[in-house]
């Protein structure tokens, strides 16, 4: 099976987190690392290419935990793995959200956490997951409450 490494960012301003709509379902923005260049650049790169948000406007937080998921093309099986970063953006929210429209993304939208429980549901489970994951870590259990 081949393997593919991705990266990607769950972004926060304030008490919302940037999501985006791909394919049907409720995504976070990552991609394809290009030759030469880190996880944190990769991220930061694919964040900014989806959604248009500045990349010296991104800080990123902390590491979290890598995601799996195994997608078939033409009957063969591609094994992704995506490293994750929380990063804080750091501009204007006004800033207007940009859907990368050739990756299939129809919408970027800034998201109220208190308006996540509307949102999940209808998104990855590894996105459920690495929200569930987020709430556990010490420094953030109470940004849930």
């Amino acid at each position: 099976m081949e393997r593919i490494r991705t990266a990607g960012g769950l972004v926060f301003y304030k008490k919302n987190f940037l999501l985006i709509f791909k394919r049907g379902k409720w995504d976070l923005p990552k991609g394809k690392y290009k030759y030469g260049d880190t996880d944190q650049k990769t991220a930061k790169i694919e964040v900014f290419e989806e959604t248009g948000l500045p990349i010296n406007q991104l800080k990123i937080i902390k590491r979290l935990i890598p995601t799996y998921y195994i997608k078939s093309f033409s009957k063969k099986k591609i094994q992704k793995r995506t490293t994750w970063f929380l990063m804080n953006f750091t501009g204007d929210p006004e800033i207007q959200l940009i859907p990368e429209k050739k990756e299939g993304i129809t919408e970027c939208r800034w998201v109220h956490k208190k308006d996540l429980k509307n949102i999940l549901p209808k998104a990855h489970l590894r996105i459920v997951y690495l929200f569930d994951y987020l709430k556990q870590l010490p420094l953030y259990k109470d940004y849930f409450k």
